[in-house]
């Protein structure tokens, strides 16, 4: 049954306008410096999901993991960040993070594989 709904799964569109006013939104605040659509949906139009990378430019968390990640949480938290409609990414001081929707939501960082997925297709919404 788990194969079957794996392709039932409905392919997820993104609407760049809509996207766009969003990301103007979350910018406008200050705190985001800029909003880039990543993943499936950036290079082909269409995924399974809407990935956003939130990029915080130098905001001088400090250099542990667990700090830096209650630091992070402060700041997204400031914003106007939609959390629950899309998945969330975040660059802060070069290094990335994600929002992890497991047994519980928390940010997790994950500098190696941002780095990784540098080069990528994104395209750039505010």
């Amino acid at each position: 049954m788990q194969f079957v709904s794996k392709f039932l799964q409905a392919a997820v569109t993104a609407d760049l306008n809509q996207l766009r006013e969003y990301a103007k939104q979350v910018v406008a605040g200050g705190v985001v410096k800029h909003v880039y659509l990543i993943g499936s949906t950036a290079a082909r139009g269409t995924g399974q999901d809407i990935d956003i990378l939130y990029d915080f430019g130098d905001a001088g968390l400090d250099r542990d993991e667990a700090t830096a990640t209650e630091q992070l949480e402060q700041l997204v938290e400031s914003t106007s960040i939609d959390s629950d409609s899309y998945d969330s990414f975040y660059k802060v001081d070069g290094r990335f993070f994600h929002l992890s929707c497991g047994a519980g939501r928390c940010i997790i960082e994950n500098t190696d594989y941002g780095k990784e997925q540098q080069g990528k297709p994104m395209v750039t919404l505010a």
